[in-house]
């Protein structure tokens, strides 16, 4: 009995001890690497490419300026091919990995949304340049964005529609998954409460050239295309061959040089939301440093990703090269912190990590996106 109680007093010792150890340290980096996620194959490889070059040119520069804490700066890129469940591979593997102290990503709003798990149980920022879903306002506590919601840029394409255009018979055309639905209802939902009429909802597909002839005799005065790039392109291509004397409206799909490429002259007189133009105030001296890079002029997704990278290496020279502090820091900006200048506008969130921003418009006139001036 006393060998029985004794083994039990010695058991009870050894698990107060064990218990009292102090829980072993996360790892700190030995390197900073900045991960980029996009869809480098299929149709929207283009948005990509120009993400990455954003990402390139502000890693490249502190860089050139000693890096940050004597380490040079990485990239690793993961391609998601635009397909949530890769996605979520991909975001593991570089979640995994500690010295992965950032995330520039994703593209789709599909991929973040499915990703934004792994990002959260890792303790890692995601922030991205593009994906637009309002439900990805919910996405978690390390799931930031520079690009308006689809909530606010919706609304304000309604009003747009309306308000400054005085369109009254509206046709939607739309991509059938989270981004193309999602603009749709913000929009229309505007649109309906300030009294205009909503003729058509025309889902894309691989037919489209067919499916808008039914336009014509309905005869709108505005068709809103809530499409991402490859699809819009076609969809302004289709547009183009018909009779109609409609105004066409369109989201961030139409931002990139790569949908004025695609659609050519059909994207003429085309006016679209724009979250980054050369003539913005700071945004030269960008545009010429871009330019004189990659040999050509950057896009919009190009610029939000500068400015997403540029956020992110600012928080790890003002907090140090923890995952926690530069989400922490991001998170501040706009509140406890004033907001960073970027090349596309102030960068500051507000508490579901959403760009807090102003919403512009341009139209193409001559090849060429310039902004609308709306009072």
């Amino acid at each position: 009995m006393r060998k029985f109680v004794l083994g039990i007093f010695l058991l009870s010792v050894i698990s107060f001890v064990a218990g009292c150890k102090k829980k072993a340290p996360t790892p700190k980096p030995t390197a900073i690497k900045i991960g980029v996620v996009g869809p480098f194959t299929g149709p929207l490889s283009a948005d990509a490419y120009s993400i990455l070059e954003g990402v390139k040119l502000a890693v490249d520069e502190v860089n050139a300026k000693g890096g940050i804490n004597n380490m040079k700066v990485e990239i690793v890129t993961g391609d998601d091919m635009a397909n949530p469940a890769r996605a979520v591979k991909v975001a593991d593997s570089l979640a995994s990995d500690r010295n992965v102290l950032a995330i520039i990503g994703h593209y789709n709003s599909s991929c973040t949304i499915a990703a934004s798990y792994v990002y959260n149980r890792h303790g890692v920022v995601a922030i991205s340049p593009a994906s637009t879903s309002p439900r990805i306002t919910e996405a978690g506590k390390y799931i930031f964005r520079v690009c308006p919601s689809d909530a606010q840029q919706g609304k304000e394409l309604g009003r747009f529609a309306t308000k400054t255009l005085g369109k009254r018979r509206i046709a939607i055309i739309y991509d059938n998954d989270d981004y193309g639905k999602g603009l749709k209802y913000c929009f229309s939902m505007e649109a309906k409460r300030a009294g205009a009429d909503i003729v058509a909802e025309i889902p894309y597909g691989e037919d489209i050239a067919d499916r808008v002839r039914r336009l014509v005799g309905l005869k709108p005065d505005l068709i809103f295309v809530a499409c991402v790039m490859s699809s819009a392109a076609e969809v302004c291509r289709a547009l183009h061959e018909l009779p109609l004397e409609a105004t066409i409206l369109g989201g961030d799909g139409m931002i990139s040089d790569e949908f004025r490429r695609r659609a050519g002259v059909a994207c003429e007189g085309v006016i679209h939301t724009v979250f980054f133009h050369p003539d913005l105030p700071g945004a030269r001296e960008f545009v010429r440093k871009y330019e004189s890079k990659y040999g050509h002029a950057p896009g919009g997704w190009a610029a939000l990703a500068y400015d997403a990278t540029n956020a992110v290496l600012k928080a790890m020279k003002e907090v140090g090269i923890n995952r926690e502090a530069i989400r922490n820091y991001l998170a501040s900006l706009g509140t406890t912190r004033p907001p960073l200048h970027g090349v596309s506008g102030d960068i500051a969130f507000d508490a579901f990590g959403d760009i807090v921003r102003e919403i512009l418009f341009a139209q193409v006139r001559n090849g060429n996106p310039e902004i609308i001036k709306v009072k």
